[in-house]
């Protein structure tokens, strides 16, 4: 990309990052004759487990799976009420339409995009009889999860925590989240964590995960089948295709043992922007309590005449990008009824989130806020 006069290396805002030596552990899998799903899923459920102090992890194709086996289990039928946030990937909402929920939107923290304990509780008097909560950890920073808990238990209601932005982010300095019945994780190509494609979920309730299990194999209970008669089996629930397989679980595990270091990366790139654009006119980063420890899967900030701001930013070869359109505001949606969110709008018409991660260099970060500081 050519800006000015000189040639200015375009900074991507995210990218895969697949370290080329990763050919060497996959090269047994494609010998072994088997890629599906096997051994290797096993063994990556056990290390995520042994990684967040979970009693068992199960391992899908995709967090949008995760997220369906979830809502099936809690279940979610045509016409119940389910409360989520609209300011999210759309995977988050999409598996509730094609099970016919009609959702009802919670307003978030104007600055930082989360769910908070008070919009939770305002949605829960104003639905009562909603079935369950939906909510996400923005951008890596955990929701208050301890307030959450507490707004959801006086409800007596059911909360999915979707976590696919906050894998590697603490609360209280426990990487499992404390919220949620169901907890459920991506392992897609950008994320934290990836396994090239691939998601998680984690019931805290034992038999759940047992229908979790089946349901993911077509309803088929895998680990009862007889070695001899290997495909003599009964299906009792029908279930989906959702298990991962024994490639994305063999790079997942080996992503996994590099994660520390990527970690680092993100928040020592974080600290630098906090650092450098805190006092900005016109930009805001909102505050992380002391006790989490946000990922910093991206950064974001919000800004006044954002597109301005876009618009310089990308003519200095920089791509910072509103990555999720507001739920909401998709047309899969507008058949839902129509909410006040005054804090969702406000941070949907003014967050942005800044490149972040080790294809990220000091001095590309030092350019970034340069920019930035320089007005817009």
């Amino acid at each position: 990309m050519t800006v000015g006069t000189g040639e200015v290396p375009w900074l991507p805002f995210l990218r895969a990052v697949i370290p080329p030596d990763i050919t060497t552990v996959l090269e047994p899998v494609f010998a072994s004759g088997y890629v599906g799903a096997g051994r290797r899923v096993r063994e990556f459920e056990h290390a995520l487990e042994a990684y967040l102090g979970a009693p068992q992890v199960l391992c899908t194709s995709s967090c949008t799976a995760a997220l369906t086996l979830a809502y099936v289990q809690l279940g979610v039928r045509p016409g119940d009420v389910v409360l989520s946030t609209p300011i999210t990937c759309a995977a988050t909402n999409v598996p509730l339409i094609h099970l016919g929920a009609t959702i009802v939107w919670i307003d978030v923290d104007a600055g930082a995009g989360n769910v908070t304990p008070a919009t939770l509780d305002a949605a829960f008097r104003a639905w009562p009889h909603a079935r369950a909560a939906v909510v996400v950890d923005w951008a890596g920073t955990p929701c208050d999860y301890a307030g959450l808990d507490t707004v959801a238990r006086a409800h007596g209601a059911h909360v999915v925590l979707d976590a696919a932005q906050s894998f590697g982010s603490t609360s209280r300095g426990s990487l499992l989240p404390s919220v949620g019945d169901f907890i459920c994780y991506s392992f897609g190509p950008t994320k934290m964590l990836s396994s090239v494609e691939g998601g998680a979920v984690i019931s805290r309730d034992a038999g759940a995960a047992e229908a979790i299990e089946a349901a993911r194999w077509y309803g088929v209970e895998r680990d009862a089948r007889s070695p001899l008669e290997f495909w003599d089996y009964d299906i009792v629930n029908p279930g989906y295709r959702f298990i991962t397989n024994d490639v994305f679980a063999t790079v997942g595990v080996y992503m996994l043992q590099r994660l520390a270091s990527r970690l680092a990366t993100h928040r020592e790139l974080a600290a630098l922007y906090r650092g450098e654009l805190e006092r900005v006119p016109g930009l805001d980063i909102a505050a992380v309590p002391s006790d989490v420890d946000p990922n910093y899967w991206m950064f974001t900030v919000t800004a006044e005449r954002r597109s301005d701001l876009l618009r310089k930013l990308h003519g200095a070869g920089i791509h910072a990008a509103t990555p999720h359109n507001r739920n909401d505001r998709l047309s899969c949606f507008r058949h839902l009824p129509a909410q006040d969110l005054p804090g969702a709008t406000r941070f949907a018409d003014t967050y942005l989130c800044l490149p972040i991660g080790p294809w990220v260099r000091l001095e590309d970060c030092a350019r970034v806020c340069a920019t930035i500081r320089s007005g817009w």
